[in-house]
């Protein structure tokens, strides 16, 4: 065969493919596992706020208020309308859909270790309803450090969060036990 300016020769691209599939062989068989900083803590914090979740859920099916389930598909109990009485600014029905990840626990874990916090501190928290799962995900991340929450709380929420009258942020969290304490004793 002759070479032909502009195109490519066969055995160049069996080459290529062979090389290719060698290097990948070689990146596959000297990965080792790597465990994370503090995976034990982030791995405690996001079973918590699983936790917490299922419990949100259970309560609110349990008091009968009900599950959106068009504009909440995973039925978490955790999405809330776009307009109420308690509504306090626009938000976007994306975003809450995004935050309810139980592992974002994990990522507060790594910010709470980076920022020195350990066990008997106490951690000042702000938090609204717009993103339920997140507050709880930040109260059961502190707590797995063994810390103490220190919450200061609005009751409104942004479209799409904790805004239903019936089912508040505080509701919520009373419900969750995102406390760390069995919701009795809150």
């Amino acid at each position: 065969m002759r070479f032909q300016p502009g195109r490519v020769h066969i055995l160049s691209l069996v080459a290529l493919a062979v090389v290719g599939v060698l290097l990948l062989t070689a990146v596959e068989r000297s990965k080792s596992p790597v465990k994370q900083p503090y995976f034990d803590e982030k791995m405690v914090a996001a079973a918590r706020t699983m936790a917490a979740l299922e419990a949100i859920r259970s309560a609110r099916l349990g008091s009968g208020v009900p599950i959106d389930v068009v504009n909440d598909p995973n039925e978490t109990g955790l999405i809330g309308h776009e307009f109420s009485l308690i509504t306090t600014s626009r938000g976007s029905h994306d975003e809450k859909l995004h935050a309810l990840d139980p592992n974002i626990a994990g990522v507060f874990v790594d910010m709470l270790k980076r920022a020195r916090v350990g066990e008997d501190d106490l951690v000042a928290v702000a938090v609204t309803g717009a993103f339920p799962l997140l507050n709880a995900g930040m109260l059961c991340a502190i707590e797995s450090l063994g810390a103490t929450p220190v919450v200061i709380t609005s009751v409104g929420s942004s479209m799409w969060g904790a805004n239903d009258p019936r089912m508040t942020w505080l509701d919520i969290r009373f419900m969750s036990g995102a406390t760390g304490q069995p919701v009795e004793h809150l």
